[in-house]
């Protein structure tokens, strides 16, 4: 799980450092993508946590 998404995120990464050499930018991307994972592991938490 966690090897897949560092693997994901260097291959966006890699995909975007390509697409443009921004730092801005680059960063924009890292964090949205961060805060979609974060968003992603608090649904799943919380899910469980409620089963549980």
């Amino acid at each position: 799980m966690v090897k897949s998404i560092f693997y994901s995120l260097r291959f966006a990464t890699r995909e975007n450092a390509t697409f443009t050499k921004n730092s801005l930018s680059y960063r924009t991307i890292v964090l949205l993508w961060m805060n979609e994972c974060i968003k992603i592991f608090l649904k799943f938490y919380f899910t469980n946590f409620i089963h549980n």
